[in-house]
């Protein structure tokens, strides 16, 4: 397919974006995003970066960061188990790993900030900050969504029409025009949505979940602008996307279930399990045996495996990795190789399938 024939996502992208600020400017990152709108802005409580560092700072730009996060007010990231809200300790590291995509650190005042010079169209205190051009570039339509599917993210009730421009859905809702994202990972969940022409807005921010755990701020955002627009169909957001969260859990676990059912297979000897496997996209897997129990260690992480049926194993992924959540499902299928076959044993992880080769490879020893 040629570029933009199709929608797709991927907030790498923003990511790459700041590296090749940094490599432009010369400057760190942290850098650069004070000079062009931390600081303009007003944004005191907002930073980049984990202590608000993205790595290239001086050693007492370092040093004196660091103290200033120590002392910051800030909130645990949380996972959800079993129903419950779980912190998860050290929070998701994952959150930095491309800081301009998802690295950002703000408090909820300085994000009704970011809105207002967003309903604004880039002005603050009837200066551009980004010029006219910039801000019509990033609000035009660049790709077709399309309409909703399945209405989690965008109610189909309300919302017809999907586009993407840079950094911004564009879509409608109900008679408004709205520019909007959200965001999630395990332990983080946020909303934006306006409609500049009306100069209405909202922001939300949530230290649960991720998007396949809590779509509590969509519920919230489509509730004010039903509210908004005083609509005669008045849903309870909140009761209909959590009971459609939990019904697509079930559908998913009764699937597995059933196939097990009607595929019963035997369980081997562990031991055939056990050794080391590689990836070239994501570096070593330790499959072990410790008093009849299987594990798996992955970057200094170590979760066991329960048996499932015949060589499928499953595992709570947030065993595996803080940036997983309680109530994502962790699926291993092993294929035992054979020497008489010519075949090799090879492993496959559910949560892994980046890359053009997801499987792990048995190493030879």
């Amino acid at each position: 397919n040629s570029f933009r024939s199709m929608y797709d996502y991927q907030n790498i992208f923003p990511g790459i974006a700041g590296i090749i600020a940094e490599k432009v400017t010369g400057n760190p990152l942290s850098e650069v995003f004070n000079a062009a709108l931390f600081e303009p802005l007003d944004l005191n409580n907002t930073s980049i970066g984990k202590d608000g560092l993205t790595g290239k700072e001086s050693f007492w730009t370092k040093i004196k960061r660091k103290i200033t996060s120590y002392f910051a007010e800030k909130v645990d990231h949380h996972h959800q188990l079993d129903d419950k809200a779980v912190v998860i300790k050290g929070g998701n590291p994952a959150v930095y790993c491309f800081e301009a995509s998802r690295g950002i650190n703000a408090s909820i005042t300085d994000m009704a900030k970011w809105l207002v010079f967003q309903v604004n169209g880039g002005l603050h205190n009837g200066k551009a900050l980004i010029s006219s051009e910039s801000i019509k570039r990033m609000r035009t339509s660049h790709i077709a969504v399309r309409a909703p599917q399945g209405g989690r993210l965008f109610p189909k009730e309300r919302v017809k029409d999907i586009h993407y421009g840079m950094g911004w859905f564009i879509h409608d809702y109900d008679r408004l025009q709205l520019l909007g994202h959200m965001g999630g990972m395990t332990g983080t969940r946020s909303i934006i949505a306006f409609d500049p022409k009306e100069k209405i807005g909202i922001v939300i921010l949530a230290n649960l979940g991720g998007m396949r755990v809590s779509l509590f701020p969509e519920a919230i955002r489509s509730k004010f602008f039903d509210m908004y627009l005083k609509l005669p169909d008045q849903h309870d957001w909140s009761k209909e996307l959590l009971n459609e969260m939990k019904a697509s859990r079930n559908k998913v676990s009764e699937a597995r279930y059933t196939h097990r059912l009607q595929n019963p297979l035997s369980e081997k000897d562990l031991v055939v399990y056990a050794g080391e496997y590689q990836n070239d996209l994501y570096g070593k897997l330790k499959i072990s045996v410790e008093n009849k129990q299987l594990y798996m260690i992955y970057r200094n992480q170590k979760a066991p495996l329960q048996f499932w049926n015949g060589d499928n194993f499953s595992f709570r992924p947030n065993e595996l990795s803080p940036s997983c959540a309680g109530t994502d499902i962790g699926d291993v299928m092993f294929r035992v190789g054979s020497l008489l076959s010519g075949t090799e044993s090879v492993v496959g992880i559910n949560l892994f399938y980046e890359g053009t080769d997801s499987v792990f490879h048995q190493v030879k020893g």
